[in-house]
């Protein structure tokens, strides 16, 4: 008879096995269906994934002065919705204020050098708020996988862990990095723009953003298939990983610095740990450092 999944068991526990506390306030949230009469003039959002949540379906609540909700899609690793709906608002904050930035500021060249040096350190104060909450999400994420209990996550914990990792990841970084993307092609719209130059002049970058728009999602659904395909033995590499104490066991802080990664952890390890996974490291995902914009210079454009 053949064995079982070893991750299956604590798969179907992990989502059931512990109650959906308030991410804010720490509460446990309780199971609520709206009122034959509630729901339709103010819509709700899931606090986690950012989604409506239909009227008609149910959702985990805060009563608190929070007032949370958390759609049921979440609630068998709202942490880590949570986590990965933090990096997206804070990835989508970085094309807004790429795409504000445009070509760059008028100015004199140090009213310019100001206009940068403010924007970046607006973008790194950003990227540390950002981080700590991250770091906060990852914690509760940790927590809510130790479905034992006992501080640690062991090899069947952090399989799970991984598995649901890999598919959110996969997620954000083609959503982030295509957005990215295309938020050059905006930029450099208004950059040419500016510079009277022909709207012809944007075939090439626009013919640059499609070529990596389909590289990018093509690397991902590689990446997806191999994972399938090789669960097992990537779900051990990336263990190795984070059992950096070589025990058997992941520890919080480690879990949390290694997933982190240049958020305030880790980066060196988070970029092992997504290659032990088997997921590409260098997608175009926009950091909350500064503006990005593919540059077109005049000789660039050959219809002047």
């Amino acid at each position: 008879m053949a064995s079982a999944d070893p991750a299956a068991a604590p798969a179907a526990a992990e989502d059931k096995a512990k109650p959906i506390m308030c991410p804010v306030c720490g509460i446990e949230c309780k199971e609520k269906r709206l009122g034959s009469f509630e729901g339709y003039v103010n819509k709700r959002e899931c606090d986690m994934c950012k989604q409506e949540i239909d009227r008609k379906e149910p959702r985990w609540h805060c009563g608190e002065n929070c007032d949370v909700d958390i759609c049921m899609e979440c609630t068998a690793t709202p942490y880590l919705n949570g986590y990965f709906g933090a990096k997206m608002a804070a990835a989508d904050e970085a094309i807004k204020d790429a795409l504000a930035f445009g070509g760059g500021p008028a100015g004199t060249i140090q009213e310019k050098m100001d206009k940068v040096a403010e924007m970046i350190a607006k973008a790194e104060k950003k990227k540390s708020e950002t981080s700590v909450e991250l770091k906060r999400l990852l914690g509760l994420s940790f927590d809510r996988h130790d479905t034992k209990g006992n501080g640690i996550l062991d090899r069947e914990e952090a399989i799970v862990f991984f598995g649901k990792f890999f598919t959110q990841h996969a997620d954000f970084t083609e959503h982030a990095s295509a957005d990215a993307i295309r938020m050059s092609l905006e930029a450099s719209a208004k950059q040419i723009k500016s510079m009277g130059m022909p709207k012809e002049a944007l075939d090439m970058p626009r013919n640059l953003v499609e070529n990596m728009v389909k590289e990018l999602l093509a690397t991902i659904k590689k990446s997806e298939e191999d994972y399938t395909l090789n669960k097992k033995d990537r779900d051990e590499a990336a263990f190795k990983v984070m059992d950096k104490n070589e025990d058997g066991t992941v520890v919080k802080d480690d879990f949390v610095n290694i997933v982190a990664g240049d958020f305030g952890g880790d980066a060196a390890k988070n970029a092992e740990f997504l290659q032990a996974l088997g997921f590409p490291i260098n997608s175009v995902v926009p950091e909350v450092t500064g503006p990005q914009v593919i540059q077109v210079q005049p000789e660039d454009c050959k219809t002047q």
